[in-house]
C-alpha cells in the first residue's frame, strides 16, 4: 500500500513530482491512495495524522518540504502514542 500526501491541486512542480513517482511505482503495485495535504505544514500535518490513523502504509510519498515536514511530525506522534 502506497500513499501519497499532494501538496494542492493545481501546483505544477509538485504534479509533476507526484506523476513522475506513479508512472514508476505502478510496475511495483497499482495500490496507490492519494489526499490533498493543503499548502502550510499545519494542514498536511493534520492531514496525515487524520489518514495515518485510520490506515497503515507500506511506503509514503511526500512531494516537497511542506508535505513531507507534516508527515514527519504526524509519524513521530503516532509513534510516541503507540509506545504509551
Amino acid at each position: 500500500k502506497v500513499f501519497i500526501l499532494s501538496y494542492n491541486k493545481g501546483s505544477g512542480s509538485t504534479e509533476a513530482r507526484e506523476k513522475g513517482f506513479k508512472e514508476a511505482i505502478r510496475e511495483k503495485t497499482a495500490n496507490i491512495e492519494m489526499e490533498y495535504g493543503g499548502t502550510s505544514i499545519g494542514s498536511c500535518y493534520r492531514k496525515s495524522v487524520e489518514v495515518l490513523s485510520k490506515k497503515e502504509y507500506d511506503f509514503i510519498f511526500t512531494p516537497n518540504e511542506n508535505t513531507t515536514v507534516g508527515m514527519i511530525k504526524a509519524l513521530k506522534k503516532i509513534k510516541m502514542k503507540s509506545q504509551q
